[in-house]
């Protein structure tokens, strides 16, 4: 009688470890795949926003580039020639 209850007892203990192995197993490998999923929204926001940012770029590239001929035909700034030598030497 003895012996059947260590039996039932041992067949019973290995069906609870092998049920808690799958669980865990099936735990970690849905805690992976979501791990993964989020990784791959966060990437997928930082190509967006990388995106975003090469826009905003060009577009003050077209700025800059709108200033530089402003200045240039005069609208903006007077550039000066740097002085020479001799006027540095004599203040007027």
């Amino acid at each position: 009688m003895e012996v059947l209850f260590g039996i039932v007892g041992l067949i019973m203990g290995t069906i609870v470890v092998v049920t808690l192995g799958t669980v865990g197993i099936i735990t970690w490998g849905v805690t992976v795949r979501a791990r993964a999923q989020a990784r791959q929204r966060e990437i997928e926001e930082l190509k967006a926003r990388l995106a975003r940012l090469e826009a905003d770029l060009e577009a003050l590239k077209d700025q800059v580039a709108e200033l530089i001929i402003e200045a240039h035909d005069g609208a903006l700034l007077r550039l000066e020639e740097p002085p020479t030598p001799i006027q540095r030497l004599r203040p007027e």
